[in-house]
This record gives C-alpha cells, sequence and structure tokens, in this order.
C-alpha cells in the first residue's frame, strides 16, 4: 500500500514512487536543493527510461510503500506459536 508524503518528511535514502503528469517514477531521495526553484534530488530513477540523479520540483506527488501483508504474517504466526505453547486454541494476540 502507498502512503502520500509532504515533500517535507521525505527521509534521505529511502525509496519513494514519484507521480507527475505523465509518469510515474521511483528512486531514492538524496537531497533537498534551493535555488530560483526548490527541488528534490533523487537517485536511481526509474521510469520507462532508466535515469541516474533526476531533479523534482516539490510540487510532485510523493509516495511510500508501507508494507501491510508483512505485519499481518508475523502476527499470525506469534498468534499460532503462543496457542501451541500454552495450549489455548482461542487465543488472540
Amino acid at each position: 500500500m502507498f502512503v502520500k508524503v509532504p515533500y517535507k518528511k521525505l527521509v534521505v535514502g529511502k525509496k519513494y514512487k514519484i507521480v507527475g503528469e505523465c509518469n510515474d517514477y521511483t528512486g531514492i531521495y538524496q537531497s533537498f536543493e534551493q535555488g530560483p526553484y526548490f527541488n528534490l534530488l533523487f537517485s536511481n530513477v526509474k521510469s520507462r527510461l532508466n535515469h541516474n540523479n533526476v531533479l523534482f520540483s516539490t510540487y510532485k506527488t510523493f509516495y511510500e510503500f508501507v508494507p501491510q501483508a508483512q505485519a499481518s504474517m508475523e502476527r499470525r504466526a506469534v498468534t499460532m506459536i503462543v496457542r501451541r505453547l500454552i495450549g489455548d486454541d482461542c487465543f488472540e494476540w
């Protein structure tokens, strides 16, 4: 699941999905560049064409991937282990 992230909360070294008007990109956030315009530098940018370093404007929409399935599988596994340990088939954690 993707969660929208404001550009001010981007974390250096983390991978994000960048949504533009025509293309979607994925890249690793590197730094905030100030100049006449505010730009965000991303490396290893992937789209239809692969780019090395790309500057994106702060007006783009940025998304972070949040894996929900992994957490629910881990919780289920822990519940099953605890059920076996305590001998209660109705235990729910």
